[in-house]
């Protein structure tokens, strides 16, 4: 049988199959009807972006996605448009694929607009259209414009120049970024010299540093654009040598004195292109030095010609040589130099002695006493029987006022009960305490107080605030006022305090039964609080155990407990005197055993003390007097057979291994000592003839010249002496024979406030 044969065959028996399917049961059976056949999904095609806007010459991608097509033919692509055909709706490329890249043509059509048909290649019928819109393109940007200033200049060695470049048209505001260059090529390290910062923005200046050496022709500074590399400008720069800076000082020497003495300097500058001028320093024997030992330079640099101010230290041991420096800021290789010999100051002259008053020390009176105020205001106090006189000279010493008497009955006061003591506070209050005895047997004994709130023009009433026989008077900055006395019959410590000189507060105890007691001394920390530092003398079973007691307070109403400061001296420790110092540190002073010295500092406000060091002494020293210059020298005048003096400039740790003595009289008058801020020292006490002479040493008490007589009388005591704010010094004593109070200024040679 062949093919054919098999084939006819093969188609009868399916045909007949189906027929059967078909044709309905016989015999009254049923067969079930068949399924209808499902047709094929549709083919769908879809494009992406289904429009899009193209600017002429430019392209876009389209996407076709066709859905069902499970022959997988893909599409057709076409253009059209109402005002294009062929190449003038532009052109396809990847056709036959289902992503293709439109390319717009050169020119837009009109209308601009061209379609895009996708066609599915299984089902012609089935397509999908994306609208293109052709837009001319937009014009392009201006273009960046880059200038250079100052775009050509000369520059001298190891000099700067500053430049800036300006943009146009850069729109982002990047800038420019900075290059040098050296006959169109690149640099050489150190070649060119430097450029900082390396870019900068419109407008903005960088700095050009010329290298050392001068190179072979002329250095290209470019500036170049950020944002757009091809836009660049530049600025031609020739390097050339520097001249050497030279400088030159006048004067080359002068002599000053110490004691803030000034001298002007001045420096001249030859080729200083950049006007930079000179700085000045200071030093002595090769070595820098601080202003308390060379003094200073003010201001420190210079431009050429103008003038520097050199300033004296307030004391040095002359004389000394200082090396003044003018080193040239653009070349510190540079300098020139003035020696300045530092001399002492010349002697001050004294005033005349003024009369201030009538003072009865000829029948048991007098004892002046002098203060200065915040203003330099001088003011005097002594006793006559009819009560305190004062007086005031508001013009530093030139003139006083007539004496103002506070009356007072002291016609029962023994002379060596009459003493009067003064407080002036912040405000320039005057405050005065002073014994007197009630009645002849002095059994009925009092310290009265008085004070004036008008310069001495008037005063108060006096009060009687303690009953005491020897009170004592402490007036702290702020105007508290406190009185301290020992109570004869409990033997008691106590104080009174008040604000204003005529309301006091009852009696606060400060040390409870002191049993012996014989010296007590106050002194009041300068400044804003009211810090009280009381130091006294208490005796033990017998003269032979005696100590130095300390208590403080902050108030007047609140005092520490009792301390003993004098452990590991002397065994009989008595009458301390003490100061407070610039840094606030208290310093005490007292006398040992007939036949000692000793001195304990405290740099806490009395917390602790330093163990007692001896000062060295003849025997049997007394009437010591402390003070302590700006500088923190300590000073301390005593009498032993006749009158010492020592210093320690290691804050009281070690003093003088022997004692200057003085040609002042012992045994009479206490001398007074005082010291200004240039650290001139003044002792004040009794000559030949029991004349009023004064010692004044003008190298911080190194040496003192031979005595200088300023009284007008023989017979002249209780000298006293005070320290003005600008370091004048105003001499107070009595005289015992026509009797009167006298006066003389001491001129200050120190120029520093």
């Amino acid at each position: 049988m062949g093919l054919r044969q098999f084939l006819d065959r093969r188609a009868a028996a399916v045909l007949a199959t189906l027929a059967a399917l078909l044709l309905p049961g016989c015999g009254g059976g049923s067969t079930s009807t068949p399924a209808p056949v499902q047709p094929a999904p549709a083919i769908t095609v879809a494009l992406t972006p289904a429009s899009a806007t193209v600017q002429t010459g430019q392209s876009q991608s389209f996407t076709a996605a066709v859905s069902n097509d499970t022959q997988n033919k893909g599409v057709t692509w076409a253009l059209s448009g109402q005002g294009c055909s062929g190449s003038t709706c532009g052109a396809i490329s990847g056709a036959s694929g289902a992503t293709i890249l439109y390319a717009a043509p050169a020119a837009a059509p009109t209308p601009p607009t061209v379609t895009l048909t996708a066609t599915s290649v299984t089902d012609s019928t089935k397509s999908s259209t994306a609208t293109i819109t052709i837009s001319a393109p937009a014009a392009p940007p201006p273009a960046i414009v880059v200038a250079v200033t100052p775009s050509m200049t000369s520059v001298q060695t190891g000099a700067s120049q500053m430049f800036s470049a300006t943009l146009q048209n850069d729109t982002q505001n990047k800038g420019v970024s900075w290059s040098l260059s050296l006959a169109a090529a690149a640099c050489p390290v150190n070649t060119c010299g430097t450029v900082s910062p390396a870019t900068s923005l419109s407008g903005a200046s960088v700095n050009y540093t010329a290298p050392a050496t001068a190179p072979a022709g002329p250095i290209t500074l470019t500036a170049t654009s950020i944002a757009d590399s091809t836009k660049s400008a530049a600025s031609s720069i020739t390097v050339t040598a520097t001249a050497k800076v030279t400088v030159t000082v006048s004067p080359t020497t002068a002599s000053v004195a110490t004691g803030a003495a000034t001298q002007s300097f001045t420096a001249t500058l030859q080729n200083d292109t950049q006007s930079k001028g000179v700085t000045w320093s200071l030093s002595i024997s090769g070595s820098a030095c601080t202003a308390s030992a060379c003094g200073s330079v003010s201001p420190a640099s210079t431009l050429s010609g103008a003038m520097a101010t050199y300033t004296s230290p307030a004391n040095v041991a002359t004389p000394a040589n200082v090396v003044l420096t003018a080193a040239s800021v653009a070349d510190p290789t540079v300098s020139a130099t003035a020696t300045i010999t530092l001399t002492a100051p010349a002697a001050p002259t004294p005033s005349h002695a003024l009369f201030l008053g009538l003072g009865e020390v000829d029948t048991g009176y007098g004892d002046p006493v002098v203060a200065t105020d915040t203003a330099a205001n001088v003011n005097v106090a002594w006793v006559n029987a009819n009560g305190p006189e004062f007086v005031r000279s508001t013009d530093g010493g030139s003139m006083f006022s007539a004496a103002v008497n506070i009356p007072s009955d002291l016609s029962n006061t023994l002379n060596a009960q009459n003493n009067i003591q003064m407080g002036v506070d912040g405000a320039g209050h005057i405050n005065l305490l002073w014994h007197r005895d009630l009645t002849s047997t002095s059994t009925v004994p009092g310290s009265f107080f008085s004070r004036s709130t008008n310069g001495g023009v008037t005063f108060s009433a006096p009060v009687n605030p303690s009953g005491a026989t020897a009170a004592q008077l402490a007036v702290s900055p702020n105007g508290t006022i406190t009185i301290l006395w020992f109570d004869p019959t409990t033997s008691n410590l106590f104080a009174v305090n008040s604000t204003d000189g005529v309301n006091f507060s009852a009696p606060i105890t400060v040390s409870a039964a002191v049993p012996n007691t014989h010296d007590m001394d106050l002194t009041v920390v300068p400044g804003p609080q009211t810090q009280l530092y009381i130091f006294w003398t208490q005796v033990g079973s017998s003269m032979t155990n005696c100590s130095i007691q300390f208590s403080s307070s902050m108030d007047g109403n609140t005092f520490t407990p009792a301390a003993t400061i004098s452990g590991g001296a002397g065994s009989c420790n008595q009458v301390p005197v003490a100061t407070i110092d610039f840094t606030g540190g208290i310093n005490v002073a007292w006398a040992a055993d007939g036949a000692s010295l000793f001195f304990g500092r405290s740099t806490n406000g009395g917390s602790t003390f330093s163990k007692p060091v001896s000062i060295p002494t003849s025997p049997k020293p007394t009437s010591q007097r402390l003070a302590v210059g700006a500088d923190g020298t300590i000073y301390i005048l005593w009498e032993a057979g006749s009158v010492l003096f020592s210093r320690s400039v290691d804050g009281g740790a070690t003093f003088s291994a022997m004692p200057t003595s003085l040609s002042l009289a012992a045994g009479i008058s206490p001398p007074a000592l005082g010291v200004d801020a240039c650290s001139n020292v003044t002792a004040v006490g009794q000559g030949n003839q029991i004349r009023t002479v004064y010692q004044r040493s003008m190298d911080g008490g190194l040496t003192f010249p031979a005595p200088i007589d300023i009284s007008a009388f023989a017979g002249e005591y209780e000298q006293q002496l005070a320290v003005d704010k600008n370091g004048n010094v105003h001499i107070v004593w009595g005289v015992d024979g026509p009797p009167d109070i006298e006066y003389v200024r001491l001129p200050t040679t120190c120029s520093s406030h």
